[in-house]
């Protein structure tokens, strides 16, 4: 693998003894190589999209996503969230056009308290985020 190269690799957990893929059946995986970083290093941020997740900590279930500098002009984004076994509990699909997206996901309280990843797909590429529900 070389540094600034941006590979799709297969990323699985397993849960209740089944194996599943984790973000789809493939993620990006970037090697970066950048300032403090080191070669060869491995970064799974291959997005360039600034993403904000608030508040996280949520109490309330109420959690505003957006994504700011997005280059496509027209984008599918899909926003899955798994907990701590890997298994997806969220799962939401939106259509934008432009650089900025904006919404509201409403957990509705379902969701326990815990830690979660929240992966949101722009077209073809993935970011994770980590989501706190008190």
């Amino acid at each position: 693998m070389l540094a600034g190269n941006t590979y799709q690799v297969t990323v699985e957990t397993q849960a209740g003894g089944v194996w599943r893929g984790f973000c789809g059946t493939t993620c990006n995986l970037t090697i970066a190589a950048g300032p403090g970083q080191g070669a060869g290093r491995m970064d799974a941020a291959a997005t360039t999209e600034n993403i904000e997740l608030w508040p996280n900590p949520v109490r309330d279930g109420i959690v505003n996503l957006r994504v700011d500098g997005i280059a496509d002009a027209d984008q599918r984004i899909t926003v899955d969230i798994y907990d701590a076994f890997g298994k997806k509990v969220v799962a939401q699909q939106y259509a934008n056009s432009g650089s900025l997206f904006n919404t509201v996901l409403n957990l509705d309280g379902g969701l326990a308290a815990g830690v979660y990843m929240v992966n949101i797909t722009i077209n073809d590429r993935t970011s994770l985020k980590r989501l706190t529900v008190l």
